[in-house]
């Protein structure tokens, strides 16, 4: 398992490094209404696609375990590494959103923001585009039994939440030295989110392309 988790981690880290979800969270938090609630539910939502994902994908990618999956393994390397560059193109030419903060502000009873979360996360290809390379290896680890595999994918799916659990949890521990906390935080995000997002998907993207090619040559 450590093999297997050490080609998952750094991928399911890259996920989490999500602007957009951790300004979304830190948003909802900075609310005195019901941020708890608001927050959890928003963190639940955002679970939703990845965990449906991750489902999917173990289903699916070990369905072609045998001799398709030399294969098939590079190949989903090398699409979705082109797609992580072709978002780091993207973030480089269309302007980041300023938007959210007002949008999220009126999301306000706990399924709205289930639904916001799931939404947020459906629509955050940065992340998805290294969750299912994670989840492929995963499935594709023929070494590792099917609960182990089970396991690593709810590890996979925590680290790929933690730009949404890591303000939820300093809330509940403390919440007035979390706003200390968060307050700068969210500020940096929402300057830097377009700097961010490039260097993810452009560092990521580089990484699994020249995986990919390595593993296909």
């Amino acid at each position: 398992m450590t093999t297997l988790l050490a080609k998952v981690l750094p991928l399911a880290l890259g996920a989490a490094v999500s602007p957009t979800l951790f300004v979304a969270a830190v948003v909802l938090l900075s609310d005195p209404v019901r941020a708890r609630r608001r927050a959890g539910a928003f963190a639940v939502g955002a679970a939703v696609p990845l965990a449906v994902i991750g489902a999917a994908g173990l289903v699916l990618f070990r369905g072609t375990r045998g001799q398709g999956h030399v294969r098939i393994s590079p190949v989903v390397d090398l699409v979705f590494g082109l797609l992580l560059l072709l978002l780091a193109v993207r973030a480089a030419l269309v302007p980041a959103r300023t938007e959210h903060r007002r949008r999220h502000r009126a999301v306000t009873s706990p399924a709205a923001c289930a639904a916001l979360g799931a939404g947020l996360m459906a629509v955050n290809f940065s992340s998805l585009a290294l969750f299912v390379p994670a989840v492929k290896e995963i499935a594709l680890s023929a070494s590792v039994s099917t609960a182990d595999q089970v396991v690593v994918l709810a590890i996979a799916v925590v680290l790929a939440l933690l730009a949404v659990l890591v303000p939820l949890v300093l809330y509940l521990i403390a919440p007035a030295q979390a706003q200390s906390v968060l307050t700068p935080l969210l500020a940096a995000a929402k300057r830097h989110s377009r700097a961010i997002g490039m260097a993810i998907c452009l560092a990521f993207g580089v990484y699994l392309v020249v995986k990919g090619a390595v593993r296909l040559s």
